[in-house]
């Protein structure tokens, strides 16, 4: 008995030019063996882990490695493009703030304009108004004046 314990021949490999075919690796398969390649483990160690073919293994490191590196091509063929887009929005937003700036200005001074008429306008009411009560005051003084030299009562 040393083929095996039973009498059964053991079942054939299909092999593909002399490399034996291994099942696809499942999804748990492949987040293993993405883990074990980040602990920095050697394709013949990850597929004897995994109990599969080296190629599948290969194959999955490779496929990474093509997606990372098109990823990583794609961000630098879009940076550019990118930034121009981001350098016109911040060259608008700039605009916009020194417009904003600017229609500040002019709003601040025109209150500073207002300002001065109202203090102006309340300066000359205020002399206005002494003005009336002084001539008020003479008046009174002119009534007075002439009541004690004439006697009589102001018409």
């Amino acid at each position: 008995m040393g083929a095996g314990m039973t009498d059964q021949a053991p079942k054939p490999v299909p092999t593909f030019y002399g490399h034996p075919i291994t099942p696809k690796l499942t999804k748990e398969q492949e987040a293993r063996a993405i883990e074990l390649f980040a602990e920095g483990m050697s394709i013949k160690k990850v597929a004897t882990t995994l109990q599969v073919g080296e190629n599948r293994v290969r194959t999955l490191r490779d496929k990474r490695k093509t997606a990372e590196a098109q990823a990583l091509f794609q961000a630098t063929k879009n940076t550019p493009a990118a930034l121009n887009n981001l350098q016109e929005g911040l060259n608008k937003v700039i605009s916009i703030l020194d417009q904003l700036v600017t229609n500040e200005a002019a709003q601040n001074t025109e209150i500073r304009k207002m300002n001065k008429a109202l203090f102006r306008r309340s300066t000359e009411n205020k002399r206005l108004r002494e003005t009336v009560a002084q001539q008020k005051a003479d008046l009174r003084d002119l009534k007075r004046f002439y009541h004690g030299k004439t006697g009589r009562e102001w018409l």
